[in-house]
């Protein structure tokens, strides 16, 4: 294990020396298929998991406190990815159609602190928990901030009525941009002011501006941007994706459909995208039980869940320590020791474990 470790963080220490440090791009649309939120994932590495959180599970914040601690009972199940372990999603869609995305922040210049209450991706497992419209996260978001660890994220929201969300900050400084001011349902890394503001100077430019700088399409957020109202199928879309990728850290291509409640994703191997892979949220089972459901985030392989255990825990803890060892960081120890913590199931109706395959497309 020791000398796997060595291996694995070595090469991620190669590749965030190596790469740009602006990744992924999010997106809202609505086309024949009904509304659909997709992500590139972009990240020095794409060993993970796919998970299936239930319902009915008592959770509470990983980090000690001196005050009331955040604690919940999560209302609605989803399925969520995750480079790190269950209950810390970088990407995720409940029964209702919300969908949360989470992107590196390059414009935050703050002290990176946590705080005494949820860390980021906590909070957006809350949110995937308990909210099923924009409108109850950004009550949820006014009254509880969030606190950065390893990297700065900011989020992408949208629920299924078509509403969109970006939120910023950490602990008591939380930003929201929403309704009129977020025209273009579109967040990369930059602050989503600066890239529209960008976008826009961008269309305004003369003929002769276009001759002498025709390769300035505004980055990903641009060609998001201009390819929006042009994507009639899920085809297309991962064709846009595939347009605004960045071909040395791409890893998975993420598409959430709100209406019909599936997720169609493809993980990528030595920059080469595999076959996609589609869970439909109707073949789930949400019932609470003492581990949740795991599969694999490698797309060609099927889908193929069973309960969360010890190889993946170790898995997870050898992910992380990677990720902080190329990134300088460290995550909070209490936040590492909540990985693979048995779920308490706030009812008796607790399912026993079992496992089941979904195949890939």
């Amino acid at each position: 294990m020791k000398r796997m470790l060595t291996f694995f963080t070595a090469g991620v220490s190669i590749l965030v020396n190596a790469a740009p440090a602006s990744p992924c791009t999010a997106f809202s649309v609505k086309n024949s298929n009904g509304r659909q939120v997709a992500k590139n994932f972009d990240w020095y590495i794409g060993d993970g998991l796919v998970v299936v959180n239930p319902r009915g599970v008592r959770r509470s914040q990983a980090q000690k406190t001196n005050g009331k601690p955040v604690e919940w009972v999560s209302k609605y199940g989803s399925v969520s990815l995750t480079t790190f372990a269950p209950g810390f999603p970088v990407s995720g869609m409940n029964e209702e159609g919300l969908v949360v995305e989470s992107l590196h922040h390059t414009n935050f210049r703050r002290r990176l602190q946590t705080g005494e209450g949820l860390v980021s991706l906590e909070w957006v497992q809350y949110v995937l928990d308990r909210c099923q419209s924009v409108a109850e996260v950004k009550q949820f978001a006014a009254q509880n901030g969030f606190g950065q660890a390893i990297i700065p994220l900011h989020f992408f929201v949208t629920d299924a009525f078509g509403n969109s969300l970006v939120v910023y900050g950490q602990l008591d400084q939380i930003q929201m941009i929403s309704g009129k001011q977020l025209p273009i349902p579109v967040l990369a890394n930059n602050h989503y002011f600066k890239d529209l503001a960008k976008y826009r100077n961008l269309k305004k430019r003369t003929w002769l501006q276009r001759l002498f700088s025709p390769d300035d399409d505004g980055g990903r957020f641009g060609i998001i941007a201009k390819g929006l109202n042009v994507l009639p199928s899920d085809d297309a879309v991962f064709k846009l994706l595939h347009a605004a990728r960045i071909p040395t850290l791409t890893q998975w291509q993420i598409l959430w459909n709100q209406t019909h409640k599936s997720l169609r994703w493809r993980s990528f191997e030595n920059r080469r995208p595999k076959k996609r892979a589609r869970i439909d949220f109707r073949q789930l089972d949400f019932s609470c039980r003492p581990q949740p459901l795991v599969s694999d985030t490698r797309s060609d392989a099927g889908v193929h869940f069973a309960p969360y255990s010890a190889v993946d825990q170790t898995q997870a803890t050898v992910r992380t320590q990677a990720i902080e060892s190329a990134l300088g960081k460290k995550l909070p120890e209490e936040i590492v020791t909540a990985f693979g913590k048995p779920l308490k199931c706030a009812f008796e109706n607790v399912h026993v474990n079992n496992a089941h395959s979904i195949l890939g497309e």
